[in-house]
């Protein structure tokens, strides 16, 4: 039992040596330290604080894929993504934390985080509207390009569709227009894309 605890105190000691203000986390079979080039090397988006629950939505799952490429520890997260705030952004949450201690500001979660600004920038009555304009949804003058644009805007706001393929699929055939819809529903398809590229490449034809 003791060798593994001077192997732990040996690997610590090499690790925070070696940090100089990073963290370590476990690799691959090896030890790395991570420090917040790693998760600035991904080139995360910064969020000025911009009124707009599709962007705000957009920056949190762009943010969220940075911290999945730079494997990014779980301690580690809300402290990358504060250095991403900007004017507006960083004011909300100056005063969202003001009655925070020191030591609780240290300990708040990447999903306590989340929950927070999704209150804030994405509301739930947002929420709600964007999720039933996915719903009511339909290829009206817009062209494939436009109207597919919009559904995936919109897709990440109904979870019980985002979380299937197979359901977006459905929904996405059933907005299109009657012509397209047709044709589509000749074809076989195994993603969402290439239905999506079939009914361009079938519009387009169309248009010659």
């Amino acid at each position: 039992m003791e060798f593994f605890y001077d192997l732990y105190a040996a690997i610590a000691e090499t690790a925070a040596d070696a940090a100089s203000g990073g963290v370590a986390a476990i690799g691959v079979g090896t030890w790395r330290v991570f420090q917040y080039q790693d998760f600035d090397n991904t080139k995360p988006p910064t969020f000025d604080g911009f009124q707009d629950p599709i962007i705000a939505m957009r920056w949190l799952s762009n943010v969220d894929g940075c911290f999945f490429t730079c494997s990014c520890p779980a301690d580690q997260k809300v402290k990358c993504t504060l250095n991403l705030l900007r004017s507006r952004a960083k004011d909300w949450w100056r005063l969202a934390t003001s009655s925070y201690s020191t030591e609780q500001r240290v300990v708040v979660t990447w999903e306590q985080f989340y929950e927070m600004f999704r209150s804030r920038y994405v509301s739930l009555v947002e929420r709600e509207r964007l999720a039933q304009e996915y719903l009511d949804l339909r290829q009206g003058t817009e062209n494939v390009t436009e109207i597919t644009k919009m559904f995936m805007k919109r897709s990440m706001f109904s979870p019980e569709f985002a979380t299937s393929e197979h359901a977006q699929m459905t929904r996405y055939f059933n907005m299109l227009k009657t012509g397209i819809r047709r044709f589509v529903s000749t074809q076989g398809y195994g993603s969402l894309l290439e239905m999506q590229e079939a009914a361009r490449q079938h519009e387009i034809k169309i248009e010659l």
